[in-house]
């Protein structure tokens, strides 16, 4: 019982404000950093990519190379 009552009072007198604030500039960053790498991927890997969960074994890869030339001409 003494150890749940030496719990509760070190949990009141924490300052929780901080670790929100933490956590948020955490995530932030992360989305950013995120964001960034994702526009800095180059057009025809992001095409391959978008293609995989419809395609069968290989042939996004296949796929997507064959309609990239086609646009380059």
């Amino acid at each position: 019982m003494t150890l749940a009552i030496m719990y509760k009072e070190s949990f009141q007198a924490l300052d929780l404000t901080s670790l929100g604030v933490t956590a948020l500039v955490i995530f932030f960053v992360t989305f950013i950093s995120m964001a960034i790498w994702a526009a800095a991927q180059q057009r025809e890997d992001i095409r391959r990519w978008s293609a995989l969960p419809l395609a069968e074994d290989g042939v996004a890869s296949k796929q997507v190379q064959g309609q990239a030339k086609e646009e380059r001409r």
